[in-house]
This record gives C-alpha cells, structure tokens and sequence, in this order.
C-alpha cells in the first residue's frame, strides 16, 4: 500500500487576482486550481493572504502562476 501524497497551498490573492486581470485579462479559476492541485491528495493546509479591499473576487482562495495556456484563466 502507498503512502497518499500531502498538498500545502499558499495563496497570495491580491498577486493572482491583479495578474489574471492586468496581464491576461481573465478571471482565475479557484475552484479549477483546487481540483487541480488537489487531486489523489490530502490538503495538509491552506492558506490565503490577503488584504480586505471589499471586492468579492478576492475572497476566493489559491496561488499560481497563471497562465492561459494552463486553463485556469477564463
């Protein structure tokens, strides 16, 4: 029997949200990320920083780099 992997995310949500639009003009998918990384693995933690800017779209979690090519954008 395998030991299941283990996952810590670590989300700087101001530097993907501002990225995802400024750079790529396109909204980051959380929920695609989540899965993403996620998947066969045990979520150990999960962390956002965050500044509270009263802007729903960033109250969502998650880091990468996004890119369009990795289909996180939308």
């Amino acid at each position: 029997m395998s030991e299941q992997k283990t996952v810590s995310i670590f989300v700087d949500v101001q530097n993907v949200y501002y990225t995802s639009r400024q750079t790529y003009k396109r909204n980051f998918d959380y929920n695609k990320f989540w899965s993403l990384v996620t998947k066969n693995r045990k979520v150990i933690n999960a962390i956002a920083y965050a500044t509270y800017r009263n802007d729903q779209k960033q109250t969502c979690l998650l880091y990468t780099s996004p890119s369009p090519r990795d289909g996180l954008l939308s």
